[in-house]
């Protein structure tokens, strides 16, 4: 079964769903990185668009991105370096799961 989202701007309703490309060129800025021609910044889209299209909630996802950052036992992640990378991924994740909660209506079907 196909699952599908899309994201209107809150501050412009009318104006429809947002190209997803565009979408991901402001995501990048937000977060400092450079956008990269074929992959979503930071995985958002697999992630965040996922749950999204499967019908989860802002609350919902937000849960979850709490849960497996804290989840490091799971990993086996004895080196402190890779968990504190383990740890800013998520927090980049979501820091952008919290930008476009503030800034986007979510859609999907």
């Amino acid at each position: 079964m196909a699952a599908h989202f899309n994201l209107t701007r809150k501050s412009a309703p009318d104006a429809g769903p947002v190209n997803l490309h565009d979408l991901d060129v402001e995501i990048c800025a937000l977060i400092g990185e450079p956008v990269h021609p074929s992959r979503y910044c930071v995985g958002w889209f697999d992630s965040i668009g996922y749950w999204l299209a499967v019908g989860k909630t802002w609350d919902e996802i937000r849960t979850m991105h709490a849960e497996w950052r804290a989840d490091i036992g799971r990993l086996n992640m004895a080196d402190p370096e890779a968990v504190a990378a383990h740890h800013a991924f998520y927090d980049r994740l979501e820091k952008v799961r919290a930008w476009l909660e503030e800034n986007f209506i979510p859609e999907h079907w």
